[in-house]
């Protein structure tokens, strides 16, 4: 946090900013273009392709996601450190990840786009740059299920978006959760 605990730390914020500009996926390559792996360091040439496929506004939920906490973040960790019982604290956490999950309900196929983008990441470069053996993240991708991962997911998101009775079902699971 910067010193008036108002913002993130200059240096958070150009990292914030760098990664952005990762995740913003225009369009598709074109047959004729090559994907940099080099300008795509982050994301890797995989995700570049498989969120630029996205129709419309979905092709930039990571984006989104990303400038959510960017403009949030301060406020949530205020929240948190302020918090005076797990309750609390829990209630900051839900409004962030109802606000997470209002973006994959409208874009459903950020799930399938996310798993495709891991299974086949192809940013080793970043995590050669996190001192994270590449053998060992594929060693975990290759034996994870998912098209089960992909399932709970998709299960999950049907049961908490839309709406039943005129009531907001991820606003009444957000409060089941809080108050569970």
């Amino acid at each position: 946090m910067s010193e008036d605990g108002q913002t993130f730390h200059p240096s958070y914020r150009r990292n914030f900013s760098t990664i952005e500009s990762h995740l913003y996926f225009e369009e598709d390559l074109s047959k004729d273009d090559i994907c940099d792996p080099i300008q795509n360091w982050i994301s890797g040439c995989k995700c570049k392709d498989e969120f630029a496929a996205l129709k419309g506004d979905c092709k930039n939920a990571p984006c989104k996601i990303l400038r959510l906490i960017k403009t949030n973040g301060p406020n949530i960790l205020q929240g948190l450190a302020s918090a005076e019982s797990y309750e609390e604290r829990f209630r900051v956490l839900m409004d962030l990840l109802e606000q997470i999950l209002r973006i994959l309900c409208e874009c459903r196929g950020v799930v399938g786009a996310a798993i495709n983008c891991i299974k086949g990441y192809s940013g080793s470069l970043l995590l050669r740059l996190l001192h994270v053996d590449f053998s060992k993240f594929e060693e975990i991708v290759n034996h994870l299920d998912w098209d089960n991962m992909g399932e709970i997911v998709h299960s999950y998101l049907d049961a908490i978006c839309g709406q039943h009775k005129g009531e907001d079902c991820l606003n009444v699971f957000k409060t089941w959760q809080i108050n569970v």
